[in-house]
């Protein structure tokens, strides 16, 4: 599905938005083969764990998506990243549908 009705007052005419969600993306695949990258960087660094602040990097990370505008004055959502075993999301009560069924976090708590 291309969005055409910007076009004019963007100045972007030559570049046509596309809605991601009807993509045929496996998004799992997507999203542990980016929390399998951050392991290996891990490993190679010899970090046993790493926590994650930024709301960009969490989603890179986990694939869980973020308030980014939120986080900017309210910083108090992160994940937690061990080298081998579960991902911990700590989420803003009433939020945990951001990260629900994600493949990459193994537990979400407030």
């Amino acid at each position: 599905m291309l969005f055409e009705w910007h076009k004019e007052y963007a100045g972007t005419a030559d570049i046509a938005m596309v809605d991601t969600e009807s993509l045929d993306i496996d998004r799992d695949k997507l999203h542990l083969g980016r929390l399998g990258r951050v392991r290996e960087q891990m490993k190679q660094r010899d970090i046993a764990a790493c926590v994650l602040l930024d709301p960009v990097n969490v989603r890179y990370a986990t694939g869980a998506r973020n308030m980014q505008v939120f986080m900017a004055r309210n910083p108090a959502r992160y994940v937690f990243i061990p080298r081998e075993g579960p991902v911990i999301l700590f989420e803003f009560e009433g939020c945990y549908h951001l990260a629900k069924d994600l493949a990459t976090i193994d537990e979400i708590s407030p």
